[in-house]
């Protein structure tokens, strides 16, 4: 065999393993994109999988305290509560606090939840509610968002 095939074959053994390498990476290595669902639809949103929220309206304008209910599917659950959070259109935290099961919540099924955020009007006329699934493993793979759009800009502030 001569040296110029010689190095050729080394070269595509080469580049067949580099190749090998990266889609290892890419496949096995990479962080799971958390999918997001917005709702620009009027709600009560259908079931999206496996939520769904039945007290807001899309664009819906707001006041505090915000009461929010709807129903999960048990998983979305751990030790009975998952994460609420609203933002405002800058993406700072307003408030957070933890929608809670209003029935057994260790099963498949649809579990109904109730939760209220508490907050001061923010400096912007928009915002977002973001519920999540409660993650205790923190694996991106399981984390589950449902983000809904609210307005701000019609709040009223007592004194």
């Amino acid at each position: 065999m001569s040296t110029n095939k010689k190095l050729l074959t080394i070269f595509i053994i080469f580049v067949v393993f580099d190749a090998g390498l990266l889609l290892y990476y890419f496949v096995f290595n990479s962080n799971p994109v958390i999918s997001e669902v917005n709702t620009y639809q009027s709600i009560p949103i259908q079931k999206i999988t496996d939520i769904a929220v039945e007290s807001l309206d899309a664009n819906q304008q707001i006041a505090s305290p915000l009461g929010i209910e709807g129903q999960v599917t048990g998983p979305w659950y751990f030790e009975g509560v998952f994460p609420v959070v609203l933002l405002d259109a800058n993406g700072k935290e307003i408030a957070r606090t933890q929608a809670r099961a209003q029935g057994e919540w260790t099963t498949p099924n649809f579990v109904p939840f109730k939760a209220e955020l508490t907050f001061t009007k923010p400096e912007t006329s928009t915002g977002i509610v973001r519920f999540m699934n409660d993650n205790p493993s923190g694996l991106a793979k399981n984390q589950k968002l449902l983000t809904c759009l609210l307005n701000f800009s019609l709040m009223r502030v007592f004194s």
